[in-house]
């Protein structure tokens, strides 16, 4: 760029400072939410390793770490919309996610008593069929006596 001599240039390293600055914040913002995304997973690999070490725990229980989970992503999106120029739109974007991950907690929780459920009729059903053979058995034995 070719510059007049006496033409003053402050302009442009003011702008170009400020589109500077622009893109340290953006970055910034990233790093903070990749360190939010990051702590997030750990939460759930900690909590995933104690459901294993507990085995399957009890769904009230379950329900009242999820309850846990959901104050703690509430009290993330308040801090959030409080530091952040767009609150509204941030804020409705939170609460159509807080919304989307309770239906899906839900679903999940209502999918495991389905399967406890399908498992026990399984189970009686099984326990039926066993007693039926041995009944079957112990008759063809009584047969088998008499005959002798």
């Amino acid at each position: 760029m070719r510059v007049a001599v006496g033409v003053d240039t402050c302009y442009e390293h003011t702008y170009l400072d400020n589109v500077g600055d622009d893109v340290i914040r953006k970055r910034e913002r990233e790093r903070e939410r990749e360190r939010e995304r990051e702590r997030e997973r750990e939460r759930k690999r900690i909590r995933e390793r104690e459901r294993q070490r507990r085995g399957e725990g009890e769904i009230e229980q379950r329900g009242e770490e999820r309850g846990e989970y959901m104050r703690e992503r509430e009290r993330y999106i308040d801090n959030k919309t409080s530091t952040d120029s767009s609150k509204t739109d941030v804020r409705r974007e939170s609460e159509s996610i807080i919304e989307r991950e309770r239906r899906e907690r839900q679903r999940q929780i209502r999918q495991m008593v389905r399967e406890r459920e399908r498992e026990k009729e399984r189970e009686q059903r099984q326990r039926q069929t066993d007693r039926e053979r041995n009944e079957r058995e112990r008759e063809r034995e009584e047969r088998r006596e008499r005959r002798e």
